[in-house]
Order: C-alpha cells, then sequence, then structure tokens
C-alpha cells in the first residue's frame, strides 16, 4: 500500500505543479509576455509573419497614423498575404517592402536588419502579437544594436478570452519555451 502511495504522488505532484505554472503564465501572461511602448516617428514598420489579421491591422493603424511612412513585411508564407492586404487596404506598393525568406523570429530579424541598413534606416516599429512582443523586441535589439526598437504588438487578448481559445492557449505556453530557448541557444534574454 505504501508504494502506491508513493507512486501516486510522485505522479501526482509533477501534474499539480505543472497546473498551477501553465494557470500562472496565463494569467499573468500580460504582464510577462508583453512589451508595448508608445508609438513614435520611425523610419518604417516592420510586420512579422504569422498570425496575419490583428498584425496586418495593427500595422495599418500605424501607417495610416503617419508614424511611418514604409512597412517590412517579413517571414515566409503568410507575410505574402500580410503584404498583400496591406496593399488591397490602400497602402501603396512601393511603400510595402518584403523580406520573404525567414521562418522564424531569429530569421526575421537577421534577414530584416540587412535591408534596413541598406536603406540607412535608423528606428523601427515592431508589430507582432501580443503574446510574441517581448521575444521579438529583444531579439532584434540584439541583431542591431544601433536600431532603435519600438514595440507596438497587437492588443492583448485577457483571460477570460483567452481560456475560451485552446489554439491561443498553446501558442502563450508554448512562448515562454521559446523565450527559454531563445535565452539559452542564442543568448537572448527577453527578460
Amino acid at each position: 500500500m505504501r508504494r502506491w502511495r508513493v507512486a501516486l504522488l510522485s505522479f501526482t505532484m509533477p501534474v499539480l505543479l505543472a497546473t498551477a505554472l501553465a494557470w500562472a503564465g496565463l494569467k499573468y501572461s500580460d504582464r510577462s509576455l508583453v512589451t508595448r511602448q508608445t508609438p513614435r516617428a520611425a523610419d518604417v514598420i516592420i510586420v512579422l509573419g504569422g498570425e496575419t489579421a490583428g498584425r496586418t491591422a495593427k500595422a495599418l493603424q500605424l501607417y495610416r497614423l503617419g508614424f511611418a511612412p514604409e512597412i517590412l513585411v517579413s517571414g515566409r508564407g503568410d507575410g505574402e498575404l500580410i503584404a498583400r492586404n496591406l496593399v488591397a487596404l490602400g497602402v501603396p506598393g512601393a511603400c510595402v517592402l518584403r523580406e520573404d525568406a525567414s521562418g522564424s523570429t531569429l530569421e526575421n530579424a537577421a534577414f530584416s536588419v540587412p535591408i534596413l541598413a541598406g536603406r540607412r534606416m535608423k528606428t523601427a516599429i515592431v508589430v507582432t502579437s501580443w503574446f510574441h512582443s517581448r521575444r521579438a523586441a529583444a531579439v532584434f535589439r540584439a541583431a542591431a544594436e544601433s536600431l532603435v526598437i519600438v514595440s507596438v504588438p497587437t492588443d492583448t487578448v485577457y483571460l477570460h478570452r483567452l481560456l475560451s481559445d485552446r489554439e491561443m492557449i498553446k501558442q502563450v505556453l508554448v512562448e515562454y519555451l521559446k523565450i527559454a530557448g531563445y535565452r539559452f541557444r542564442y543568448g537572448i534574454a527577453s527578460f
């Protein structure tokens, strides 16, 4: 009987701990994952590929408010869709720059920075999903220390809505793992 209790406890305790950590990660995701700054005039708005609707809308809003004269869409696949949507929504095609090779946040920065340097751009507003903003800003700052990065993510999805969206729960929890992975694999600290 004692072995059974020990086995049960050795299984239950890690599950309870993991559940508590996941709950805390979701509950405090806005405080821990989001880097949000007040928009300011910049040379370019960089929109990272990924979730398209919210990122497109935020970039379009910033562009229409005159925060930057050009938008650089970075990302293979959905980056093409974001660029097409921006043009369809009224952004002149000449104002939409493309970086189509990247498949990760690290590559977004690595492949976008030379484009910005070639155009002598010094300030950039980075638009991405709210839960991705802390890591994205850290990666861009690490890729180009001379580039001023302003993080303006999509609007936060608060806990009551987050809990009803399984896909977003997964994305938020995986983001914590990606932050840790980028810290240990590439030396990029998001915190």
